[in-house]
């Protein structure tokens, strides 16, 4: 950590933090001048300028240098002694008097998401190409809503002139990269226009689908490798009959013959093969605590989880 503390430092890390809307102003109360009709409101509406929402206001610190943090009862006097000077030489107001400053969650989600986004595409391409994400990102994030769908249009040229120092490609080569991002099936880059040599955003809501498709529960994702081997292994109708259990839940025998538009003795046949090596599953629902067969509901239901774990065995074999 250190025991010293430059002013300087401090208020520039400060002012960049707000410039990168990481902190804003709080909202604060309106002046209005008191009326003794109207009564005053319950609780008072806070406003804000937008435009001031990350201004930090010019401050002439006392006392530069470095500035010790221990809290020796030393360096306490000195404040004090310091702090009565100050005050006696000055009774005007500082300039950020009732300016206060809260963190803005809102943007460290937006650089979180970020963060994600830039990972994924390093996984999915290479490194070269999550750089140049990182910079779109970067050069839009103060102008890009949290909430837009994409950044900002951005052109070849500007993005080439903002890439890191460390990255030392050609313009040819970068615009290679931006062509493949943009043909590439998860849709990380979309082209815009072709004016400054291309104009390229970042597809923030299409990238946020394709997460949520990944995060999705295991059954969802499990369905097409399921239903893929059905079609070699029992003929297409069974893959109809899988394909229709799967939409539809739970089904009786009757209903799929129906629904399937499959004869009786044919669906019968199938729904007992695919039963037979587990691909299906039958759920008995009885009418009485007897289980009597003439009072039970038999329905054929898909229980993803067990059918691809049996899958998963065959495989292993």
């Amino acid at each position: 950590d250190g025991k010293t503390m430059d002013y300087a430092d401090v208020s520039n890390t400060f002012v960049r933090l707000a410039d990168t809307h990481f902190v804003q102003r709080c909202p604060l109360v309106p002046e209005t001048p008191e009326s003794p009709e109207a009564p005053p409101p319950p609780a008072p509406t806070l406003v804000i300028d937008e435009k001031d929402m990350y201004v930090v206001p010019r401050l002439n610190l006392v006392g530069k240098g470095k500035r010790r943090r221990s809290c020796d009862e030393e360096e306490n006097g000195e404040r004090k002694a310091k702090k009565q000077k100050q005050d006696g030489e000055s009774s005007e107001p500082p300039p950020d008097d009732g300016i206060y400053w809260q963190v803005n969650i809102d943007r460290f989600h937006q650089h979180f998401r970020d963060q994600g986004i830039v990972s994924a595409v390093a996984n999915r391409m290479d490194q070269t190409s999550s750089e140049i994400v990182r910079t779109m990102l970067r050069m839009s994030e103060v102008t890009t809503s949290s909430s837009a769908p994409y950044t900002q249009p951005l052109s070849s040229n500007e993005i080439f002139r903002s890439l890191p120092a460390g990255y030392n490609i050609v313009k040819q080569v970068l615009d290679q990269y931006l062509t493949l991002l943009a043909d590439d099936p998860l849709e990380f880059v979309g082209k815009s226009g072709d004016s400054g040599g291309g104009m390229y955003t970042v597809s923030i809501l299409q990238v946020k689908r394709r997460f949520e498709d990944f995060s999705a529960p295991p059954p969802s994702r499990f369905r097409p490798l399921i239903r893929s081997p059905l079609p070699r292994r029992f003929g297409s109708r069974c893959a109809r009959i899988f394909r229709l259990l799967l939409r539809k839940k739970h089904l009786e025998q009757k209903q799929v013959e129906d629904f399937a538009m499959i004869p009786a003795k044919e669906a019968k046949d199938m729904l007992y093969k695919m039963l037979s090596e587990n691909f299906v599953a039958l759920q008995e629902i009885p009418k009485t605590p007897d289980h009597a067969p003439s009072r039970t509901f038999y329905l054929y239901t898909v229980n993803v989880p067990s059918s691809a774990r049996m899958l998963l065995h065959r495989c292993y074999k």
